[in-house]
């Protein structure tokens, strides 16, 4: 009877020593490419950016208050989050960088950061135009990347080779077989291979 129970609880209990379970946990992770890192760094850059137009306009407000000497209780009556707050990007504007982040490739990253400081050079008109420009400086960057070659470029780059090649010149004798660019050798009979060689 105790036999039983200790087979009964080596198969109950043994998933917890599971060699499959204990093959799982030690697999090494999968090292970064540096874009988490650069991702973050650019984060930083777009809220250090906020935070300083942000108290410049806090200044700006002192500043007008003190001239029309009228004191300023907008803080006091203001329905949005305090000025402390304000200063800081919002969860919803930090996921915005976050995603545009996410689109560019690790020799992009010098690119981006002149494109959008240089829009930034002037100085930024409101809060949501530095996030607006960054956003844009992305999508001009992943606009302009080449364009993946397709079955349709690849044939008619080829049939643009073979019509070169079979030209017909006027001291050369005409192919009596000849009747176009897909007769010397039909599209059927173009192989994987000499795709492949095309690209």
């Amino acid at each position: 009877m105790k036999r039983r129970i200790n087979i009964s609880a080596t198969v109950m209990f043994g998933w917890i020593t599971s060699p499959r379970q204990n093959s799982t946990e030690q697999q090494p992770q999968e090292p970064s490419d540096g874009n988490d890192v650069m991702g973050e760094i650019m984060l930083s850059e777009v809220e250090a950016a906020v935070y300083e137009f942000e108290c410049g306009e806090e200044v700006r407000r002192s500043q007008v208050s003190l001239q029309s000497r009228v004191p300023d209780y907008s803080w006091l009556i203001s329905p949005d989050a305090p000025t402390k707050a304000r200063k800081f990007m919002s969860m919803q504007e930090r996921a915005q960088i976050q995603r545009a982040c996410e689109t560019v490739r690790t020799a992009e990253w010098t690119q981006l950061t002149s494109m959008w400081k240089s829009r930034m050079a002037k100085g930024p008109r409101t809060r949501e135009h530095i996030i607006d420009s960054f956003v844009q400086a992305v999508n001009e960057i992943v606009g302009t990347r080449p364009r993946p070659a397709t079955v349709s470029s690849v044939l008619g780059r080829y049939l643009r080779s073979q019509s070169s090649i079979n030209a017909v010149t006027p001291n050369s004798p005409r192919d009596a077989a000849y009747d176009g660019p897909l007769s010397a050798r039909s599209l059927g009979s173009i192989s994987f291979r000499s795709l492949d060689d095309i690209v």
